[in-house]
């Protein structure tokens, strides 16, 4: 029996009645032609990139306040959603199905904001759609213009990958300020911890390439007006869902099966201190992206002189991408600030620093120490 194709399909399908991307799934009408014989890589990685998109979009509409309260609602109407969907993407599905019945979108564990503030749930389903396909024709022609040299960056990466050279020190293959912008090295106990659980590090580093490519393309929705964010952002995005396809096509090699995995709570420790205001709160989100990078970058080069050649050389690969990863961010944040942001680094510098030292009970890539 094959194997069941995942899809972002709601049965709407409006690109047959002429949209150039479908007002139910976001897709393009050749994405949807393409997708049967996209491989399970590229499939999620364009699920990703969808979900990013309705979790950017639908931020500006509306929040989920109660995400028990919110799957309880689309379990009792039947509504189908994938383990990994997001919560906002969610909501878009419920607020597509039951527009017209929602009188009450706090017993739905939502909250209407922004533009969506006082409308009703038929009207706010109406903005939200338009606003969803507009940014779905956003991405189709973004898409369009940046196949060829997203085709040739995937080229030349499999040919680093491919031709990399082991080196002698792991740390030598770091940026020579990232060991100081740490607070700490990850302890050995973290290590010892990741060679005990193979299959949960390549799943969780799946998972974690998947949320950041996420992260940026949430950034590149809202802050449309940056340049300079939008065009690292983008790059950022493109090369992260990369790393998620390789990262996969590792674990099919190694009969590992790709399942979802409860978060870490690595980034919810650190983004739980942003703050709640632009420019503020901007600059707070690149700060951690630098940190959850760097952090990334680090753990990487600990862990090449343990691993089999084959991983090791794909992960000496990722510590050049990930580390230009980390000074963008930091490069975006200084950019962002109308001060310096040197207290601001020092304060989530010892916030995560705490969170890789102490205890957890379940080992994920970002996890601190095993309890």
């Amino acid at each position: 029996m094959s194997a069941k194709i995942v899809s972002p399909c709601v049965g709407l399908c409006s690109t047959a009645l002429g949209d150039s991307v479908c007002r139910g799934c976001q897709r393009s009408e050749a994405e949807i032609a393409d997708w049967l014989a996209l491989g399970d890589g590229p499939r999620a990685s364009r699920m990703a990139e969808l979900d990013a998109l309705r979790e950017a979009v639908a931020g500006e509409w509306l929040a989920v306040t109660d995400r028990e309260r919110l799957d309880a609602q689309l379990a009792r109407h039947r509504i189908r959603v994938r383990p990994e969907q997001p919560p906002l993407s969610r909501a878009v599905e419920l607020l597509r199905v039951g527009r017209e019945r929602i009188r009450d979108l706090e017993r739905y564990g939502l909250t209407a904001r922004g533009p969506g503030a006082g409308l009703t749930a038929a009207a706010l389903h109406a903005g939200l759609s338009q606003a969803l396909f507009a940014a779905a024709e956003s991405r189709r022609q973004a898409l369009a213009q940046v196949a060829d040299t997203s085709t040739s960056a995937g080229i030349a990466m499999h040919e680093t990958l491919l031709t990399a050279e082991p080196d002698s020190s792991a740390e030598s293959l770091l940026p020579p300020d990232m060991l100081d912008f740490l607070a700490c090295r990850t302890p050995d106990a973290w290590i010892a911890w990741a060679l005990d659980n193979p299959e949960l590090l390549l799943i969780d580093h799946a998972q974690c390439e998947k949320k950041a490519a996420s992260t940026a393309m949430s950034l590149l929705y809202r802050y449309v007006d940056q340049p300079l964010l939008l065009s690292k952002m983008s790059q950022l995005a493109r090369e992260e869902l990369l790393h998620f396809e390789q990262v996969v096509k590792l674990m099919e090699n190694r009969g590992i099966q790709y399942r979802h995995l409860s978060a870490a709570r690595y980034a919810e420790g650190l983004r739980r201190h942003v703050r709640a205001k632009d420019p503020e709160r901007l600059v707070d989100i690149l700060i951690i992206g630098a940190f959850i990078e760097a952090r990334s970058c680090e753990r990487f080069a600990r862990l090449i002189p343990h691993l089999d050649a084959e991983l090791a050389k794909f992960y000496r690969s990722l510590v050049k991408s990930e580390g230009r990863h980390y000074e963008d961010y930091l490069m975006l944040a200084r950019q962002q600030a109308p001060a310096a942001i040197d207290d601001r680094v020092a304060f989530f510098a010892e916030r995560e620093a705490e969170l890789i030292v102490t205890p957890d009970t379940a080992f994920r890539f970002h996890s601190g120490v095993p309890a």
